[in-house]
């Protein structure tokens, strides 16, 4: 048989113009994360999820490239075009960059947009956080400054007490476990001034959440499930005035087997409109519209024990004095494979991490003083 002959190489990519164009590192930035994704292949540590998400990314940079490219030149921003009203003595003014506040479309928000390189590149240290409109977002801005008092955060966490997180000595319940990590921590002293709702020690009627989320300062709901699929229903939500409460941190779609029994079964009972008001981009409109200003809350369901360190990792930030948009944009770069796998060929914890999450929609400047 003659053999095969073998198939050339693949030509080289054309070198970019010097002065290419927005759209050119758009597509760009897109062949670099897929180049990412299929480097990342080669090490065991990193799992499926992560490159799915990269591939994600690249096909959202590809398809919005079009319509983003008119809005490069306004997302860049001129060195030295926001300087500070006074110069701190002994020298010039900090140069900070506003954040980009992207109204979503409801088709639009299952999309990954703050991992998009646009925004990572042309917004700076900024950051990238969401609304649902602009007459929202001024609503937002005439309720004043999201800052919330440290001692005034509200907590309901695992009303149903279905979650076990692994100790030191055994499976702890999640509220028992949030009791040690926060509520008893010597990091965050001022945790220990918090009302909390523990479904491990009593189940929290539908009231006392109500009264939780509507008597001001900050409200935290850690569990399973969407908020208002385990702590309240629409109903219940929609009437409450929510002006008071600066912010909501959910740290909600943890994956446990006694929840996902309990979710499957109520969602059998529930139509499609019913349900779609769980999703994250209702849930924090219906949260916006009562009038909370600052809400961050999760775009993908995760284990409980991931969950849980983002939990403790978040609140630690605005502990040390950072804004919701600084303490979530620090979490969104994507996790870059290492040069080699770790020694022993176990798994690298900070390598099977895969990006975080977090959805910021409203005002990024909330803050707990």
């Amino acid at each position: 048989r003659t053999p095969r002959p073998a198939e050339p190489p693949e030509p080289p990519e054309p070198p970019e113009p010097a002065a290419a164009g927005p759209l050119d590192k758009l597509r760009r930035k897109a062949r670099e994360v897929a180049r990412a994704g299929r480097g990342a292949a080669a090490f065991q540590a990193t799992p499926p999820r992560v490159l799915a998400l990269r591939d994600a990314v690249s096909k959202a940079e590809a398809l919005l490239a079009p319509l983003l490219e008119p809005l490069v030149p306004m997302l860049e921003t001129p060195a030295g075009s926001l300087e500070t009203e006074s110069e701190p003595p002994g020298g010039t003014a900090a140069v900070a960059r506003p954040p980009t506040i992207v109204i979503v479309d409801p088709c639009l928000s299952p999309l990954p947009l703050e991992l998009l390189g646009v925004f990572a590149e042309e917004c700076g240290g900024g950051g990238v956080c969401r609304d649902l409109s602009v007459s929202m977002l001024r609503r937002r801005l005439a309720l004043g400054a999201p800052d919330a008092p440290r001692g005034a955060v509200r907590c309901a966490v695992d009303v149903h007490d279905e979650v076990r997180l692994p100790t030191v000595v055994d499976r702890g319940r999640l509220g028992e476990v949030f009791a040690s990590d926060v509520l008893d921590s010597e990091a965050l002293a001022h945790a220990a001034e918090w009302p909390a709702l523990l479904g491990s020690r009593q189940a929290p009627s539908a009231t006392e959440l109500a009264h939780a989320l509507a008597a001001g300062g900050s409200f935290l709901y850690h569990g399973p499930g969407s908020l208002l699929s385990a702590a309240l229903t629409p109903q219940q939500l929609a009437p409450l005035d929510l002006r008071a409460c600066a912010g909501c941190l959910l740290f909600d779609a943890q994956e446990s087997s006694l929840s996902s029994r309990r979710i499957a079964r109520e969602a059998n009972a529930k139509d499609a409109a019913r349900l779609a008001l769980e999703e994250p981009h209702a849930t924090a409109a219906l949260l916006s519209l009562g009038g909370v200003r600052t809400v961050v809350l999760h775009h993908w369901a995760a284990a409980p024990v991931e969950r849980h360190a983002a939990l403790t990792a978040l609140l630690g930030q605005l502990g040390e004095g950072k804004t919701a948009g600084e303490a979530v944009r620090a979490r969104h770069e994507l996790q870059q494979p290492e040069e080699s796998p770790p020694p022993g060929g176990g798994a690298n914890p900070d390598v099977e991490r895969p990006p975080s999450s977090l959805l910021l929609y409203g005002l990024p400047h909330y803050r707990m003083v």
